[in-house]
Order: structure tokens, then C-alpha cells, then sequence
């Protein structure tokens, strides 16, 4: 489920089910460092793990578990169980958060960003009432940091956006790809998506310039494929 930046830690998933769902953290030398319970875990620089934590009553916050100090912060901590916070996407560089905040009603949902401390929290943008964020990693930065994509699923339509960090040039990247559940990933150049659809039948990998142009399905078989996550050597 992914490699802390220093290289010394991976995700892994337990089975579990919504608001107690354990994964936990394991290092190169097979070490078990941590345990927690929640949902989209990924790390947010340096040893730095954000992920999403329900809450029985309804609602749910952001969190950020350090490994090395073994602290863990609430970052949103609204206090309301009746907002959620979730789908948090760190930036390369570790010092900004994206996420998706809407009342626990399901009622409009908004982009949100903050530094990776919790502090300077500001809305980019709405994103309707419609918006339902399924998808596999439905939020990523940019590899330059300067932009978000985040994946819309509305029914049985779905549809890329950029987005940059200030909330400005917001715009579509594809037109109605057809139920887009497997995410998408940035090239490593930020010039291209990669990305999964079942436009054609079952799921596939496509890819797309990030202006739109020269979309391209990747792979032709009877199984589904899912997931894309473009490796760049670092």
C-alpha cells in the first residue's frame, strides 16, 4: 500500500471492515512498527503516516501518525461528528494535504488543503452535491506539487480534474470515462494520467495527456485491471 519516503517502511492492509479497519506498518527488517485502525493510509513525508478515521457515531477526521516519535495528531479535529473529512493526498515535497470535507448528510462536498501540521486549513472548491469519491486514490498531487487531480464518480459516468493549489484553472482532463472505480497516477513528468475505466467493456488501463489529448487504452484482456501507480525512480 506504499513506501514511507526514507524507504524504511511499508503499508500493509489487515481485514476489517469500515470504521476499525487495521493496517499497520512494517520495516525493512520485518519489523511490525505500528497498528492502527482507519482507512486510505499513505505517508505524508519524512516516517510521516496520514490516514482517515471514522467514527461510530458518524463523521471522520484526519489523522498523522509519526513513526519515529510514535505520536498521533488528529489534524482536522473538527469536533463535529457530523462533518467528514477523508481521502487525505499528501503533496511530493510532504508539506501539504489535500482532502474532501462534506457534512455526514452526504449533502456538497468541498476540496480542502492544509499544511501537513493541521494549521492553515483553506477550501479550494466545491464540488457539488454529486460528487462521490469511490475511486481508488481519487485525490493526487502533481510530482511538481503545483496541482491536484481528483477522480468525480456520479452514477455510471466518471471524470478526471486538475485543479491548482491556489483553487484556480480548475478543468477536465477526460469526458465522461465510464465508471472509472480503479483511481488514476501522475507520470512521473506530470505530463501525463494513467488510469483505469471499463468504457469498453471490463477494466482497463488508459492514458492521457493532461490537456486532454491523444487518449490511449493500454491493456486488452478478459481480467479486470486495476490500480495504476506510475513508478519513478527517486
Amino acid at each position: 500500500m506504499g513506501w514511507s519516503t526514507s524507504g524504511k517502511f511499508l503499508i500493509y492492509k489487515e481485514e476489517g471492515v469500515l470504521d476499525a479497519t487495521p493496517f499497520g506498518v512494517i520495516s525493512t527488517k520485518g519489523e511490525v512498527v505500528a497498528r492502527l485502525n482507519g482507512v486510505n493510509a499513505s505517508f505524508g513525508g519524512k516516517d510521516l503516516l496520514v490516514y482517515e478515521d471514522w467514527y461510530r457515531a458518524g463523521g471522520s477526521d484526519i489523522l498523522a501518525y509519526d513513526l519515529n516519535t510514535k505520536e498521533n495528531r488528529n489534524l482536522t479535529n473538527t469536533g463535529e461528528k457530523t462533518l467528514t473529512d477523508y481521502h487525505p493526498a499528501t503533496s511530493p515535497d510532504g508539506k501539504l494535504i489535500a482532502f474532501i470535507l462534506s457534512p455526514y448528510s452526504h449533502s456538497d462536498k468541498e476540496l480542502w488543503i492544509m499544511h501537513s501540521d493541521g494549521t492553515g486549513k483553506r477550501r479550494l472548491l466545491s464540488l457539488g452535491k454529486k460528487f462521490q469519491s469511490v475511486a481508488v486514490n481519487p485525490l493526487s498531487f502533481s510530482p511538481d506539487g503545483n496541482k491536484i487531480m481528483y477522480v468525480s464518480y456520479q452514477g455510471d459516468r466518471s471524470q478526471i480534474y486538475i485543479v491548482n493549489i491556489d483553487g484556480t484553472g480548475l478543468r477536465a482532463v477526460t469526458d465522461k470515462i465510464f465508471k472509472a472505480f480503479g483511481g488514476a497516477d501522475w507520470s512521473p513528468d506530470g505530463k501525463k494520467i494513467v488510469f483505469t475505466s471499463n468504457k469498453d467493456g471490463n477494466d482497463e488501463l488508459y492514458i492521457i495527456n493532461v490537456d486532454g489529448t491523444d487518449l490511449r487504452r493500454l491493456t486488452n484482456s478478459n481480467l479486470n485491471n486495476c490500480c495504476p501507480d506510475w513508478y519513478s525512480r527517486r
